[in-house]
């Protein structure tokens, strides 16, 4: 049975209750740390999807709009600029290097002094509304 202590207290061995505390305690610790684990895992996974979402979308947007301004870069308006000695005479250059890319043409702009000077945009995509 147990020894008799100091008070006269009836108590168990206390070698194999230090060691049991101790185990209890080791147990208690490991899992503890188990469950630090597992949650720093988890945020850890959410925040790497999270951050790999954010990357995907971020990279597909970015090719998105390379793709969109490179298709919309065909469509742009090429500025021209000719010179005659009539309003006729350049309008009939520009109409010719429209007709050139089978494209449609919008004069901008004419001058005149000793000859005309005549600005146009020539649009690679025909649209309504411009002469041929």
């Amino acid at each position: 049975m147990g020894k008799v202590l100091d008070g006269g207290v009836k108590g168990c061995q206390l070698p194999h209750t230090r060691s049991l505390i101790i185990q209890i305690a080791h147990i208690v610790n490991l899992v503890i740390v188990t469950i630090v684990i597992i949650i720093s895992v988890k945020q850890i996974t959410l925040f790497t999807i999270e951050d790999m979402y954010m990357k995907t979308l971020k990279t597909l947007a970015l090719a998105s709009a390379t793709a969109l301004s490179l298709l919309s870069f065909g469509s742009f308006a090429q500025s021209v600029s000719v010179t005659d000695s009539t309003l006729d005479g350049a309008e009939s250059q520009i109409a010719a290097m429209a007709h050139q890319t089978g494209s449609q043409y919008r004069i901008t702009g004419a001058s005149s002094n000793n000859f005309v000077r005549m600005t146009a945009e020539i649009n690679s995509a025909p649209s309504h509304g411009l002469k041929n």
